[in-house]
Parts: C-alpha cells; sequence; structure tokens
C-alpha cells in the first residue's frame, strides 16, 4: 500500500507540473503568469498533503482544467520498424528514339551477334 501511494504521489506531482507547464504557455501577461505561479505552488502542497481519496478528486479537477483549455494531447501516428516506408517509385523515361541512337543500338546489337558468333568458333 505504501509503495502504491508513493507511485499516485509521483504520478500526481508529474500530473501538476505538466499541467502548470501548460497553464503558463496558454495564458497571456505578467500579472496572470505571477498568480498561476502561486496557484502552482499551493497546489503542489496540497498534493504533498493528500490523501489517497484526495487525489481522485485532484485528478478530476486537472481533467476537467485540461479539457477546458483544450489540452488533450493529440494522436501522432508512429513509425514503427516493423512498417518501414515504401521506397519511392520511379521511373525511367525512355530515351528519344533519334537516328543516333537507332543506328547505336543496331551497331550494339551487331556486336553481341559477332561476340556470340566468336564464342562459339572457340
Amino acid at each position: 500500500a505504501a509503495t502504491r501511494r508513493e507511485a499516485l504521489r509521483k504520478g500526481l506531482e508529474k500530473l501538476f507540473r505538466n499541467a502548470s507547464f501548460c497553464i503558463d504557455k496558454a495564458l497571456a501577461g505578467d500579472a496572470e503568469l505571477q498568480q498561476v505561479e502561486c496557484d502552482k505552488l499551493e497546489t503542489s502542497r496540497t498534493a504533498n498533503r493528500a490523501m489517497p481519496q484526495d487525489q481522485e478528486h485532484l485528478l478530476q479537477s486537472i481533467a476537467a482544467l485540461a479539457a477546458s483549455l483544450d489540452l488533450e494531447p493529440k494522436h501522432q501516428e508512429v513509425w514503427r520498424p516493423e512498417d518501414p516506408p515504401e521506397p519511392p517509385q520511379y521511373k525511367r523515361d525512355p530515351l528519344p528514339q533519334t537516328p543516333e541512337r537507332q543506328r547505336y543500338l543496331a551497331y550494339k546489337s551487331e556486336m553481341a551477334l559477332r561476340g556470340e558468333k566468336l564464342a562459339k568458333d572457340f
């Protein structure tokens, strides 16, 4: 029970730190930020003194505050090694059929035939 209480306390403190940071970023103006700092200190003191039955109430309050400030985390797609991205498909443009290209292809095929003939003769 003591380790569970300690884990709850640590989780609650982390939640308060995150909520305080989000609130600081959401508010504007020095006076408001100073008030948030005071509230943050008071909230952390309250969290440290909170009993387990109070922690549930505090969590609900924080969830309501986060919902009112629209601080819900946005879903982000995570790339996993088992789902590698598809490689890009490149299409090779055919070379233009110019007279020079046609002569080169004819020469290339003639040399290939000569090479095959020479290979057979050996």
